[in-house]
């Protein structure tokens, strides 16, 4: 899925590798290189075991890291919904691991909040996923399939036009 993008990006993003990702068992993700989205999908860590689950997810994003030459990432923020504990100890614990390789690997990281990218691309922090989807085929990317995954491009697209200050792994 290549899609250029009309000259709306400030060349220092043209010369960057950027991983986004929208973490859960079901992980959205879209890869931009030299100005463009080079291509998205879906990775399915569903697993009878958490530790099983966790640990796919870490061998999955060196894989990418290493073999994409990733230069930095940025994730959906997570968020505390009281209705679903399990979900946000879940997400947290994902976070958790997606931290642990970005600085093992010395790699910058943003997050961006959920109301951020929604209010970015479909101009409303309710907007819903259906909404996204919506949006982004309005832009020229096609029909999304999964939500997942156009919430990644959508993350993508914010930090790209709307950057936020970037984690910054700690000094060794």
């Amino acid at each position: 899925m290549k899609m250029k993008l009309k000259n709306y990006i400030e060349p220092p993003a043209r010369k960057r590798t950027i991983l986004a990702l929208d973490t859960a068992t079901k992980c959205g993700w879209a890869l931009w290189r030299d100005g463009e989205l080079i291509s998205s999908g879906v990775w399915n860590f569903g697993s009878n075991t958490t530790g099983r689950k966790l640990s796919n997810f870490a061998a999955k994003l060196f894989e990418v890291i290493q073999h994409e030459q990733i230069t930095e990432i940025v994730a959906e923020d997570i968020f505390f919904d009281k209705s679903k504990p399990k979900a946000f100890l879940s997400l947290g614990m994902m976070r958790g691991v997606l931290l642990s390789v970005v600085e093992y690997l010395d790699l910058s990281i943003s997050f961006i909040e959920p109301q951020q990218h929604k209010r970015y691309l479909c101009r409303s922090s309710y907007a819903t996923k259906a909404d996204t989807q919506q949006a982004l085929q309005r832009l020229g990317y096609g029909q999304i399939e999964s939500n997942d995954e156009a919430d990644a491009i959508a993350i993508l697209l914010t930090h790209i036009k709307a950057p936020t200050t970037a984690h910054q792994p700690r000094k060794r």
